[in-house]
């Protein structure tokens, strides 16, 4: 298993449109929730 912070930044590093629309689902889902935690 991978960290959810580790997949969103190699899906933004890619440029691609889909890549980076999933990036941000992941980022709304899991990110978001882990900063605010911090």
């Amino acid at each position: 298993m991978v960290p959810p912070l580790l997949v969103y930044a190699d899906l933004m590093a890619t440029g691609d449109a889909r890549c980076i629309e999933t990036a941000k689902m992941i980022y709304d889902e899991h990110v978001a929730r882990l900063l605010a935690e911090a």
